[in-house]
């Protein structure tokens, strides 16, 4: 290809050797003419003159002014012979086939063959681009849902590890009885106390499940009460609060199954209405707050301070009344 169609239906290469050939023709029209003309004038002057020697020499150069006419005037025939040869011998050449294009002068049939072949080249372009959109969009896709399958895999894996470790720290604690040991003063409840002690002493891989996760977006404003973190829960959009199967069904609320690391909220009185405004709005009465350590099918295992005034381990059926719902920190 010399441009978007063969050299010889390129309308633009046409109109140039249009004009060419027509120079040419010129050329070999005048050139013998003017070569005819100035041996007459030679001979004439050498006639005239009288002079013999001067005509035996202009005679020669007529002779030969009269070849190089001849040799410029065949010059077309002797080209096309040539070419013709080349041809018949198998060897191919686009001369003719350019040439009489060029004289035909058809210059709007190649001029639409062009147009014809610079919109299948911008289609076949914009098709390019189209695939390779899709191609890219595709890939982006892919990159995008393989990074969050792998952050889930990680997020997963580390919630997974860090609600061990929760579980860890609280069963570690059972039978002590020194509610000083987790910020307890005068005598003072201190279930809240001893859980918020386990979540501020949970680490892993690099994070502190209180004050990284559970207080990312707002502080816990009372982490000694029983029920202020259900705010915090409920508010914060990496926490959830979940009610438990008996406010859920009492409320029309969606049912939730607890899981390991899910903090346990209990309100003795079953009378909570089930709202949550504010840490300050919330009805303590005669509240109680724990960490899930296992579940078992509808037996929930649970860590708490200020039990019998001792960290203790109780077992609660998910239907228990006592439960009014769970804190979770992951969704895995």
């Amino acid at each position: 290809m010399y441009f978007l169609l063969e050299t010889c239906q390129h309308p633009g290469v046409l109109r140039i050797l249009y004009f060419v050939s027509l120079l040419l023709d010129l050329i070999f029209i005048i050139v013998p003419i003017g070569l005819i003309l100035m041996l007459l004038i030679d001979f004439s002057k050498a006639v005239i003159a009288g002079d013999d020697d001067k005509v035996k020499k202009s005679t020669k150069i007529v002779g030969k002014r009269i070849i190089y006419a001849v040799l410029v005037f065949a010059t077309p025939w002797i080209v096309n012979l040539f070419l013709e040869l080349m041809s018949y011998a198998g060897i191919t050449t686009d001369y003719l086939t350019c040439m009489n294009n060029a004289k035909g002068g058809d210059f709007a049939y190649f001029d639409r063959l062009l147009e014809e072949e610079d919109k299948a080249r911008e289609e076949e372009r914009q098709k390019k681009l189209e695939e390779q959109r899709l191609k890219n969009e595709k890939d982006r896709q892919e990159r995008e849902k393989a990074n969050q399958e792998k952050a889930n895999m990680q997020k997963g894996a580390s919630y997974g590890s860090m609600a061990s470790r929760l579980v860890k720290v609280a069963s570690d604690e059972l039978g002590k009885t020194d509610s000083s040991r987790y910020g307890a003063t005068g005598g003072a409840p201190w279930c809240g106390f001893f859980t918020s002690w386990a979540l501020k002493n949970t680490e892993y891989n690099g994070e502190n499940l209180f004050y990284d996760i559970i207080e990312k977006e707002q502080k816990v404003q009372n982490p000694a009460s029983a029920l202020c973190s259900v705010y915090n829960f409920e508010t914060s959009s990496n926490l959830a609060f979940h009610y438990s199967q008996y406010y859920a069904n009492k409320l029309g609320k969606s049912s939730y199954t607890p899981k390991v690391g899910d903090i346990i909220y209990f309100n003795w009185d079953k009378n909570w209405n089930g709202q949550i405004n504010s840490c300050a709005n919330m009805h303590y009465g005669n509240s109680h707050v724990g960490i899930i350590g296992n579940v078992t099918g509808t037996l929930i295992t649970t860590y708490e301070g200020n039990c019998g005034g001792k960290v203790c381990s109780n077992t609660y059926q998910v239907t228990d009344q006592n439960i009014i719902g769970y804190g979770s920190w992951y969704d895995n």
